[in-house]
């Protein structure tokens, strides 16, 4: 009688305990469905004031090199200003085509046309090419509401034996910051123009490729 009682019991507390672990199983699975259903409704909401540019594509244009995030090329060379013997030329692109480069003189600047960005966009990355020696090629950017022309980096290629005007040694910038926050502090679509300007050297400096990177992670 004992041993049949006790087996009862033990049953019955088994059962118990079974069903309050199912309910507790049920209570978590609402607290994460209502967990995910916050970050969502988060999320979305944090999306919905992001500020959009619009007609902009995407591409990985620099996967092959190990950098996977995505970037928008920015249009040119065509449109952009050329000062003091900056110019367009037909030359040997980083991936082996013919196309059109921005030549950099000692002393010149090109400049781009008005680039649409919002404060998710931090980064910008470009070629730069060597035609003979060691060149560099100083950066800057340009917002309307800021009084000056903050410089951001100082990017240098080195030509190898056989590089000419029609086949300049080509070199992918590390990252440099594009500094939205220049053009207001509030999210929102703002204008940049990027500044490029050739420094001293034996030879002129080739520019190709500019991407922004708008934070697509």
């Amino acid at each position: 009688m004992y041993v049949s009682s006790a087996r009862s019991t033990a049953g019955k507390l088994t059962r118990m305990l079974g069903c309050a672990a199912g309910a507790c199983l049920l209570l978590l699975g609402l607290c994460s469905s209502a967990a995910s259903a916050d970050d969502s409704l988060s999320s979305t909401a944090v999306k919905s004031v992001l500020a959009v540019c619009p007609n902009q594509t995407f591409s990985q244009p620099f996967i092959e090199l190990g950098d996977a995030n995505y970037y928008m090329q920015v249009s040119g060379p065509q449109g952009w200003e050329l000062r003091g013997g900056a110019q367009v030329v037909q030359t040997t692109l980083p991936n082996g085509s013919s196309g059109a480069a921005v030549d950099l003189p000692s002393g010149s600047v090109a400049i781009t046309p008005p680039v649409c960005v919002t404060l998710q966009y931090p980064t910008a990355r470009v070629y730069t090419g060597a035609v003979e020696g060691q060149e560099s090629v100083a950066v800057a950017v340009a917002y309307p509401n800021s009084s000056t022309q903050r410089r951001v980096a100082v990017i240098s290629t080195e030509a190898s034996g056989e590089s000419s005007a029609e086949a300049p040694t080509w070199k992918l910038s590390e990252a440099f910051e594009i500094r939205p926050e220049l053009g207001g502090t509030t999210e929102g679509t703002r204008k940049v123009r990027f500044i490029f300007k050739g420094q001293s050297g034996s030879g002129d400096a080739q520019v190709y490729g500019l991407n922004v990177d708008p934070w697509m992670r």
